[in-house]
């Protein structure tokens, strides 16, 4: 039991991990930058985004405060169910297709936690009106890629 609740754990943090890396391009910052912003330092902020270790609400505060990120996004996400039913969704179809064609053309690979973060932050945003272009989901798969 203890076993499967670290995979859980392990999991879910590199997905709000894959999250935070999306939202810290959408905010034009480098790691650095956003080190310096969250007031940690860089190793430490590097854990966050590559998923070792947990973001702290006082972290998350700053952020939000002097970013404007979408925290209900960025904790929260969406679950696998959601991003199960974003794949099935018909419409979506040309997105994953481009986007699993770039992977494979590039060598690239993703953990599952990390697709499921981009289409769903790429879904979410045909959602709120600002569609993200498939350039952007690219740009998002280097930030993730293994």
């Amino acid at each position: 039991m203890l076993m499967i609740k670290d995979q859980a754990r392990s999991s879910a943090l590199r997905a709000l991990g894959a999250r935070l890396a999306i939202a810290r391009n959408e905010a034009g910052l480098t790691q650095s930058a956003m080190a310096k912003t969250a007031k940690v330092s860089f190793r430490v902020y590097l854990t966050y985004e590559s998923g070792q270790e947990a973001l702290p609400v006082d972290v998350l505060n700053v952020l939000y405060q002097r970013c404007g990120l979408d925290l209900e996004w960025i904790v929260a996400g969406s679950s696998p169910e959601q991003a199960q039913a974003i794949r099935e969704d018909a419409s979506c179809q040309p997105f994953i297709a481009a986007l699993e064609d770039y992977l494979n053309r590039n060598g690239m690979m993703l953990h599952q936690e990390s697709k499921d973060a981009l289409l769903c932050r790429w879904h979410r945003s045909l959602q709120n009106g600002d569609g993200k272009s498939i350039e952007d989901a690219y740009t998002w798969a280097e930030l993730l890629q293994e």
